[in-house]
């Protein structure tokens, strides 16, 4: 089974006031996430698959199954995320 985690090489960071962090990667890049991609980030915590992700982003932010598919694979492209296996 393949599970998403973290990227243990992204570091999260909050502004003062923010409630909303930014990332920073490896390789200098500083990403600011929006409220449900940083949902997205809190919920691969190596329990869940991209389909079970998916589908828990879907029931609580009422989205249809392919826009949350998009959001777990656009985290994953800008290597946020990372699969790993079980």
């Amino acid at each position: 089974m393949r599970v998403l985690v973290r990227n243990p090489q992204v570091i999260l960071s909050y502004l003062p006031y923010a409630t909303i962090p930014r990332v920073y990667t490896r390789s200098g890049r500083i990403l600011q996430l929006d409220a449900l991609s940083y949902r997205v980030w809190e919920l691969c915590d190596g329990t869940l698959n991209r389909r079970e992700l998916a589908e828990v982003v879907c029931r609580e932010h009422g989205l249809p199954l392919p826009a949350a598919e998009q959001v777990v694979e656009r985290l994953l492209k800008l290597g946020l995320l990372i699969e790993v296996k079980l």
